[in-house]
């Protein structure tokens, strides 16, 4: 009963950190591809912002 629960918990704190490292990754990603475009838009917005 109790190397199942450690093994359980073992596998629930890898599957979270694995989940949270990929989740990082794409909004990382994500961000990259949607700031690429947008580049002089937000140095513009950043000057309007400093005014």
């Amino acid at each position: 009963m109790y190397p199942f629960y450690s093994l359980l918990v073992r596998v629930i704190l890898a599957a979270f950190f694995i989940r949270i490292i990929a989740a990082a990754f794409l909004a990382r990603v994500i961000f990259a591809f949607l700031l690429i475009p947008t580049i002089e838009g937000s140095l513009t917005a950043h000057r309007l912002l400093q005014i």
